[in-house]
């Protein structure tokens, strides 16, 4: 049996040290039998690996220290002098740092999740997990009994209220990456410019079921398994029949449309990245396989839907930097990298050790 545990769930300004014993203390506390053994895992284990290390780290840039002071001066004695006074200057540098309220760390990373009801932005530290967070609530339409959408310009400027809520945190760190998360399938459709057409439809939207009926239709008249190639059969929550509603049913906004992509993918085209979806967010569609290449039967069957599918990108990769503008609006670097996320019960399973 092993036990998972989550540095990114933690709250600030707690640091992973702290948790992680509580957990341990608690472990041995039950008295478990023999037979069963708990660890970390995930980001838990990676930091708990990467810490016992640092001693090690410290220790060799010491002498490394040393020996270059000692090349340098020609004496042994010369660079313990210099090194001895390195205590008194860390301690006073530690000291400086509580009384001015910073962190001894200078990196930090940024996620941004896409919710159904809000959208939250969190500054993360790579060593002590979350140490920042914003929030603000997304308004939801559902113009019709069934429907459910909602505006990605809200979302757009959701991000960037809680970007500059969120300066005070970031300020003096070096910001090494920004990716997004977020629910799984939306669909937001884009011209050539990257400009919504329309209102984002969301993967509870219920519009679309006698597309989906025609669509297993078509699919099982030209002899297509959807289920064992893609890993699911058309459902409600399927992108193509509501792109196959939307060819139907708003034909204007349908031939201004240029790419059909998630909404996280989305808003990380808005930052600056190029036009991509994600690999999950992909599998869900039912319009790839499960290595990623388009699924033809069912990208087929709605009119110029092949011709509007974006290259699908895994998680980690990096696919643009940030706008210079937006960067300048929100007090971060322009060209930070933008990296692609994942759906958000896939990151919430993989950083609690699943």
């Amino acid at each position: 049996i092993s036990a998972a545990f989550s540095t990114w769930a933690l709250l600030p300004p707690s640091a992973a040290a702290s948790p992680a014993a509580a957990i341990e203390q608690a472990m041995a506390e039950l008295r478990l039998p023999a037979t069963i053994h708990g660890e970390f895992a995930g980001a838990a284990k990676t930091y708990q690996a990467s810490a016992s290390r640092q001693p090690l780290l410290i220790l060799a840039a010491i002498l490394a220290v040393y020996a270059v002071l000692g090349i340098l001066y020609e004496s042994f004695i010369h660079p313990l002098t210099i090194l001895s006074g390195l205590p008194s200057a860390g301690i006073g540098a530690l000291l400086t740092l509580k009384l001015a309220g910073m962190d001894l760390s200078v990196i930090a990373m940024i996620g941004i999740d896409i919710g159904t009801t809000g959208v939250k932005v969190v500054v993360v530290d790579p060593g002590r997990g979350q140490i920042a967070q914003a929030t603000r609530a997304n308004r939801l339409s559902s113009p019709h009994a069934g429907w459910a959408e909602a505006d990605p310009a809200q979302w757009f400027a959701n991000v960037e209220s809680a970007l500059l809520e969120l300066a005070s945190a970031i300020a003096g760190r070096a910001v090494a990456a920004i990716a997004t998360t977020g629910m799984v399938p939306a669909i937001v459709a884009v011209d050539a410019a990257g400009a919504p057409v329309r209102a984002a439809i969301l993967q509870n939207d219920a519009r679309a079921t006698g597309e989906v009926e025609a669509l297993t239709g078509r699919l099982s008249s030209a002899g297509a398994d959807p289920l064992a190639v893609t890993g699911s059969v058309p459902s409600q929550q399927s992108v193509a029949p509501k792109v196959l509603w939307l060819e139907r049913h708003e034909s204007d906004a349908w031939s201004r449309t240029r790419h059909v992509v998630g909404s996280y993918d989305w808003l990380l085209m808005a930052l600056g990245a190029e036009p991509h979806v994600e690999a999950n967010w992909a599998l869900e569609s039912g319009l790839f396989d499960l290595s990623g290449d388009v699924f033809a039967p069912a990208a087929e069957a709605v009119p110029g839907l092949a011709d509007r599918l974006v290259p699908v990108r895994r998680s980690g990769e990096v696919v643009g930097r940030l706008r210079g503008d937006l960067a300048a609006r929100v007090g971060l670097a322009a060209g930070i990298p933008l990296v692609v996320g994942g759906a958000d019960h896939v990151l919430s399973a993989y950083t609690a050790g699943l």
